[in-house]
C-alpha cells in the first residue's frame, strides 16, 4: 500500500489561512454578503480609475505640445494644429477643441465655451468617485446593522432556563465579524476617494491654465507698426 506524501508546511499553512477566511465570512451571515459585494465594487472602481486618470489619457503629449507651442509662439502649421486637435478624444482635447477650432469673437467668449465643455468632462473624470463615496458610507453602516442582528441573537439565546453555547458564539462572531468587514472595506476607500478627488482637480487646473494660455496667445493684440525713420 503506497504511503501519502506529507503535505509541504507551506500548503497546509496556505490551507489554514482559507479556512479562516472563509470561517470569518460565513461567520457574518447575510450582511457580510453584502460586505463582500461592496468590496468587490470598490477594488472595480479603483482599479478603473487609476486607468483614466492617467496623465497620458487625460492630456496626451501630443495635445500638450500644440497647446504649449501656441503659448509660446512657437510656429505650428494649421494642419498640425487641426489634425491634432481633431484626432484626440481625451479630456485636454475635447477642451481645446472647443475653444481653438469654433469661431469666437473674444478670448473671453472662448473661455466661457472651454469651461462649459470643461464641466462635462469633469463630470466624465469623477464617474465611479461617488461609487466610493457610497461604499465608505454604506460599509461601516451594513457592519453596524451585522451587529445588532448579531447581538439579538445572543440575546434571543439568554433566555430563562436555555443556554446554548453555539447561539451565542454565533451572535457574537456575527456581531464582531461584520463591524470589522466594515470598517476594512470602507477606510482604504477614504484614502482612495480623497486621493482620485485630488488627482482630478489637479488635472483640471492644469487643463484650464493650458487653454488660457493658449487663447491668451491667439487672441494677444498684434503688435503696433513701426514708424518710419
Amino acid at each position: 500500500m503506497p504511503v501519502p506524501l506529507p503535505i509541504p508546511p507551506v500548503l497546509a499553512d496556505f490551507s489554514d489561512g482559507l479556512r479562516s477566511v472563509w470561517h470569518f465570512l460565513s461567520s457574518g451571515g447575510i450582511f457580510m454578503g453584502l460586505i463582500v459585494v461592496c468590496s468587490i465594487m470598490a477594488v472595480a472602481a479603483i482599479i478603473a480609475k487609476f486607468s483614466d486618470l492617467r496623465e497620458t489619457s487625460v492630456m496626451p503629449a501630443a495635445t500638450v505640445d500644440v497647446l504649449t507651442a501656441l503659448a509660446t509662439g512657437r510656429e505650428l502649421s494649421d494642419t498640425r494644429i487641426h489634425g491634432t486637435l481633431q484626432s484626440d478624444p481625451s479630456p485636454l482635447g475635447t477642451v481645446a477643441r472647443a475653444a481653438l477650432l469654433v469661431p469666437h469673437r473674444s478670448k473671453e467668449e472662448a473661455m466661457a465655451s472651454a469651461q462649459t465643455v470643461a464641466r462635462e468632462e469633469i463630470i466624465r473624470l469623477e464617474r465611479g468617485v461617488p461609487l466610493l463615496e457610497s461604499i465608505i458610507a454604506a460599509g461601516p453602516l451594513l457592519g453596524l446593522l451585522g451587529a445588532v442582528v448579531g447581538l439579538t441573537r445572543v440575546f434571543k439565546a439568554l433566555r430563562p432556563g436555555v443556554t446554548d453555547p453555539s447561539l451565542i458564539a454565533g451572535g457574537i462572531a456575527e456581531a464582531l465579524n461584520t463591524t470589522i468587514a466594515g470598517l476594512v472595506v470602507a477606510i482604504p476607500c477614504v484614502f482612495f476617494h480623497s486621493h482620485f478627488s485630488r488627482r482630478i482637480e489637479h488635472l483640471a487646473a492644469r487643463m484650464e491654465v493650458m487653454v488660457e494660455q493658449a487663447l491668451s496667445a491667439c487672441f494677444a493684440a498684434p503688435p503696433p507698426p513701426s514708424s518710419p525713420s
